[in-house]
């Protein structure tokens, strides 16, 4: 079996036991643990070090990214949208969005998303440098720029903003250089085992600044990452499921350009990497913050 067609068996197992039994497991490793924290972290760090050295990341001094991806998402419409607009209840959110982001370490971003919906056209563009923000909204509706307030939406601070983009910025970025210094101090803990037919994965898990918690499953044999899911609050199940395939050589490094989102026992959307700049050259004004944000 092909190196990714194994990824793609052994991860999809790897979530139904997940699901099913390993939640028993994970509760009897982690009962023990819990008598020496020091060594779950250490261990988790020993992971990520394994990962790191897999992917090559040691052997390269990444200092920026570029990134050009499309996103295609079809799921139901959330519970809080239907009790305002029940006549949505029976169909479907879709959505496809083009993207650019670009991140220079450590407070530098930029991101471009281009959203295609049943309705209408969206394009939003934020960007980050220090402690300077703005970020700027239009919609579309048959291709005419659509003037709209923003008096029914659920007004953020500034730095609530900033928080949403660094975070969205994070799940997309860490997967391929983990590496979070430049988000958050984040300590990451070790979880246990999970065991599949096609293999064993190494589990650690990290609670983000805004309250979610994920968990990284990690082959034990290439060290590769196979999965990340964001847990419930209580942390018993897999609000959703992020799964790696497709791993490529980019200038050295070994990143995952396809990216299968599951929620539920459902897959709702498809990521894929269309292009990557490792360390790239950007014009001098290409974080330049101007303007009001809308």
């Amino acid at each position: 079996m092909k190196p990714n067609a194994r990824f793609k068996f052994f991860a999809r197992s790897v979530a139904i036991l997940l699901v099913f039994t390993a939640m028993l497991t994970f509760g009897e490793q982690r009962s023990a643990q819990q008598k020496d924290e020091s060594s779950s972290y250490l261990r988790a760090e020993q992971v990520l070090e394994a990962a790191r050295q897999a992917t090559r990341l040691k052997a390269m001094d990444i200092k920026g990214l570029s990134l050009r991806t499309r996103t295609e998402i079809s799921e139901p419409y959330p519970e809080d949208f239907l009790r305002s607009y029940p006549q949505f209840r029976n169909q479907r959110n879709q959505m496809i969005t083009d993207g650019e982001l670009s991140i220079s370490f450590p407070d530098k971003i930029r991101q471009r998303m281009e959203m295609t919906f049943v309705s209408n056209q969206q394009v939003l563009e934020r960007v980050l440098n220090g402690d300077r923000y703005a970020q700027r909204s239009e919609i579309y509706v048959d291709g005419k720029p659509l003037n709209f307030t923003a008096n029914n939406l659920i007004q953020k601070s500034e730095q609530e903003k900033i928080a949403d983009f660094k975070n969205s910025a994070f799940l997309m970025i860490f997967p391929i250089t983990l590496e979070y210094s430049w988000y958050a101090p984040l300590r990451f803990k070790y979880v246990g085992v999970a065991e599949a037919k096609e293999g064993r994965a190494d589990v650690i898990e990290t609670a983000l600044p805004n309250g979610s918690t994920y968990r990284l499953f990690f082959d034990q044999k290439t060290h590769l990452l196979l999965l990340m899911s964001e847990m419930s609050k209580d942390g018993r199940e897999a609000e959703r499921r992020y799964f790696f395939s497709d791993y490529r050589n980019v200038d050295g490094l070994l990143i995952a350009h396809k990216v299968t989102v599951e929620k539920g026992k459902e897959v709702v959307g498809e990521r894929q990497i269309k292009s990557v700049q490792i360390n790239p050259t950007f014009k001098p004004d290409h974080y330049l913050v101007k303007g009001k944000s809308n």
